[in-house]
């Protein structure tokens, strides 16, 4: 884990990620951070299919809601994409902090459905 924190490219990481996954093929916490490696790649179909593998596994698991929401951002599919955030918000509220400074959410900040979502969040919060 310590040299795919280190490591600068996003192809080097994904081949630390398979070396871990080789060893547990059902680490959910490989898989999502291969997510996001794949998506410094501008891979976003392979982030989502990552993800849903994830999430077979732990069905819970905020980080694969997470990166499913940069993935269809990536695919400027928006709908979708706040679907998966208001899922990752909804069992990690510290995303809250980071949703709105995100480069890979950027294009949904002037959304009508995701200004809703946030203001509905930092009004329970």
């Amino acid at each position: 884990w310590l040299r795919a924190q280190q490591e600068p490219s996003p192809a080097n990481k994904i081949s630390i990620y398979d070396d871990i996954l080789k060893l547990k093929p059902t680490d959910c916490e490989a898989l999502t951070y291969k997510a996001d490696a794949v998506l410094e790649l501008n891979e976003p179909q392979w982030a989502v299919n990552l993800c849903h593998q994830a999430l077979k596994i732990d069905k819970d698991n905020s980080h694969a809601f997470y990166q499913l929401a940069c993935a269809y951002t990536a695919m400027s599919q928006i709908d979708e994409a706040i679907r998966y955030l208001r899922e990752a918000l909804s069992r990690r509220d510290s995303y809250l902090v980071d949703i709105k400074d995100d480069p890979a959410l950027q294009p949904l900040v002037e959304h009508e459905l995701f200004k809703e979502l946030v203001e509905t969040l930092e009004i329970q919060s």
